[in-house]
């Protein structure tokens, strides 16, 4: 092979690679809730847990089950472009349950995920509105304002005053593939964290019980987010609660300790027009 001949063959091939390069670029996507006014979105919750609870140090139950609840999402008022009121609707669907349970509970939420106030069923005492606002804040993922690629990663994170001070409840993120999911183009999402919430010193709204203590809930899970749609599709979870506190009823004091696994599938399964 003449020298001319292999120094074609090299401009040759460098161009080939050079052309291919060019035609690799990173994909990137924005990761925004999207309120559309007209649609409501219909979601299955399936859940199993195993719990035991103590008592003064001694254990009083062991309990396993699962269940089924079934909620929808809807707009119920657009206030700007980034941020919309949400009416979300729930329907416990267990078979064991005799007559079927319904709430609901409402949140102004931007479009990045933040919370930025939240409206309880009626029914909540103050007590348990503030347990789950602070739930629902440390839950929903605020997801970043830039495009992001894969494999980019984020932090949440929210401080949380207890009688001991303060500490803070962190959840990461990651994102680790574009694939479609249920006829969508998603994000799939890793995430693992802590939720940190004090529980309220009178739960039953009317003195008769009153409580310290505190929830620490461990979450690992993964979240198929369509990006083109603005919704979440598909969520998987494991969850590990300790509540631990004190319990005073009739002047008695008991020291209380609850350990539940959780694992969980939620699932986008219809949307419908108003």
């Amino acid at each position: 092979m003449t020298r001319r001949l292999i120094n074609r063959l090299l401009i040759v091939i460098a161009l080939v690679v050079v052309l291919s390069g060019c035609g690799e670029q990173t994909k990137k996507v924005r990761l925004a809730f999207k309120f559309p006014a007209d649609k409501v979105y219909h979601y299955t919750y399936d859940s199993k847990s195993s719990a035991v609870v103590n008592e003064n140090g001694e254990t009083t139950i062991t309990d396993e089950r699962s269940g089924r609840i079934l909620y929808s999402q809807e707009v119920t008022k657009t206030i700007d472009s980034n941020i919309s009121r949400l009416l979300f609707s729930y329907t416990r669907a267990d078979e064991e349950e005799k007559e079927q349970v319904k709430w609901t509970t409402g949140c102004i939420m931007a479009t990045d995920g933040k919370i930025i106030e939240f409206f309880p069923d009626s029914n909540l005492s103050d007590e348990s509105f503030k347990y789950y606002r602070r739930l629902f804040e440390q839950t929903a993922p605020i997801y970043p304002h830039e495009l992001v690629p894969e494999g980019y990663s984020w932090t949440n994170s929210y401080k949380v005053l207890l009688d001991e001070g303060m500490t803070e409840a962190t959840t990461s993120y990651k994102i680790k593939a574009f694939v479609r999911e249920a006829g969508y183009d998603c994000a799939v999402i890793e995430y693992k964290g802590n939720i940190v919430i004090p529980l309220g010193s009178n739960p039953m709204g009317d003195g008769s019980v009153t409580v310290k203590g505190v929830d620490r809930i461990e979450v690992e899970g993964v979240s198929y987010f369509s990006y083109t749609e603005g919704i979440m599709i598909r969520q998987e979870e494991d969850s590990h609660l300790v509540r631990e506190g004190t319990q005073k009823k009739n002047k008695k004091t008991t020291s209380f300790k609850i350990d539940e696994d959780r694992n969980s599938l939620t699932r986008l399964v219809d949307i419908t027009h108003k």
